[in-house]
């Protein structure tokens, strides 16, 4: 236990403090969105923690939805009603038809990424100015970027990337604005329970968002009937001939997902989206204009391919990590299917030799730049009770983390990187008076920080 005296500057007056702190005090924590996207449903990939140790009772072939006040996510659709909860089977990618797309216009795209992506791309300086330093490279250093969601700073229509908005010099990077756990309902419910700013490597094991898919126009997450389109991990033992489709680069169609009677159709094959048996789609977005469950003349089809995948190689344009490209097919005016890289790697900050996009949805925006920006989840500095306001109750948390103006560089765990994400306001790599200043300055505000 520690006693120190500090002195808080006011408009007014100078007050005099004295605290005791607890040292085994609090963490440091995000702060929710300006204006958050909402929680889409969304799979956990069978070798997720929270799967594995069967205490949520959900499984790696159920679309599950965030259940607010649950610790855990739920199930929304039973595999039964998907003609699957066979040994192995694990839901790759699923998408509801997203052909509003065709009439919103300009999107963003909003992915998951695997165990295995570092990302190595540093978070847009602006956006850091903008106190939101989450992308996938920081949650990626922080050991739970593959439970989180990330968006793309670039804007896309249905032909691919358009101009980079309203500003020209914006990063073709990303943002996190889903977290695995506890961002102020912005949050997947998943492992590690661990906010953005604190980091868990080493620690403990993460679950994997395998898929994720708005069930609406509207971008809800909420509990739908509407027809779903759905691909296999490889291994799923539903493609032994129990599905009328037995490749993993399949994509399966069915009209009535909470109702097990409606047969499951095949959407189409691999061979019809121009691609080889031998690969895995793992990521997945329909745009469904014309005959609803056949992918035919008018259908567009967003897709990413898992590590390994045969066609990888051939794809034109195909990055060296094009486990992290999105690819596109539909049928060209001659009947066969074009598919052509939609978004390279680079596009949305997935640089990692080992980057694998793995989840895919997208999500109306005229102005990526705003879009981005409302929707990522923020680091206030001096706001270590996460209330969103600087005052005297994140004080003590000043007291505990002070180490400056000598500090280890090298500590990447609590409390060395949790308080200089909160505290280190000069960015000087410690906590010392010279950001005791600051915290002085900033002591008072409300609500979401001055810019």
């Amino acid at each position: 236990m520690v006693t120190a005296r500090v002195s808080i500057g006011t408009p007014c007056r100078i007050v005099s403090v004295v605290l005791t702190v607890m040292l085994a005090g609090q963490l440091s924590s995000a702060a929710p969105p300006r204006n958050g996207l909402p929680i889409p449903l969304y799979t956990l990939d069978s070798e997720s923690p929270t799967i594995m140790a069967g205490i949520a009772n959900i499984h790696s072939d159920e679309i599950l939805r965030k259940l607010e006040g649950n610790e855990y996510p739920v199930t929304d659709v039973l595999a039964s009603g998907l003609n699957l909860g066979r040994p192995a089977d694990d839901l790759d990618g699923i998408s509801f038809n997203r052909i509003d797309v065709a009439d919103m216009g300009n999107f963003i795209l909003l992915f998951s990424v695997d165990r295995m992506t570092t990302g190595d791309v540093p978070p847009d300086p602006v956006m850091v100015d903008q106190n939101m330093p989450f992308n996938v490279t920081d949650q990626a250093m922080r050991g739970h970027a593959a439970a989180d969601g990330f968006v793309s700073q670039l804007s896309f229509d249905r032909n691919g990337i358009l101009s980079k908005g309203m500003r020209d010099s914006i990063f073709a990077a990303n943002i996190q604005v889903i977290n695995n756990y506890d961002e102020g309902g912005h949050d997947f419910q998943s492992e590690p329970f661990d906010t953005s700013s604190v980091s868990s490597v080493g620690l403990v094991s993460q679950d994997n968002v395998n898929a994720m898919a708005y069930a609406t126009a509207s971008t809800t997450g909420l509990r739908t009937t509407a027809p779903l389109y759905y691909s296999l991990a490889v291994n799923s033992q539903s493609l032994d001939g129990f599905l009328p489709g037995s490749s993993a680069a399949d994509i399966f169609f069915d009209p009535e997902p909470e109702d097990p009677i409606p047969p499951v159709v095949c959407y189409a094959t691999a061979f019809d989206l121009g691609i080889l048996a031998a690969d895995d789609i793992d990521a997945l977005v329909i745009l469904d204009q014309s005959q609803v469950g056949v992918f035919d003349q008018g259908d567009l089809v967003l897709f990413s391919l898992a590590p390994g995948s045969p066609s990888l190689q051939f794809i034109p344009g195909t990055s060296v990590n094009g486990a992290a490209d999105v690819f596109s097919t539909q049928i060209g005016s001659n009947g066969l299917p074009e598919v052509r890289v939609f978004a390279h790697a680079v596009s949305i900050g997935l640089e990692g030799v080992n980057d694998n996009l793995n989840a895919l949805e997208v999500v109306s925006c005229m102005d990526a730049t705003n879009c981005v920006e409302q929707a990522g989840i923020r680091l206030i500095h001096g706001d270590w009770s996460n209330d969103a306001n600087v005052d005297i109750h994140d004080l003590p948390g000043f007291v505990e983390c002070m180490d400056g103006p000598v500090a280890d560089l090298s500590a990447t765990v609590y409390p060395s990187r949790e308080c200089r994400d909160i505290f280190d306001i000069d960015n000087d790599q410690d906590v010392d008076l010279v950001d005791f200043a600051a915290f002085q300055e900033v002591f008072g505000y409300h609500g979401s920080m001055p810019k």
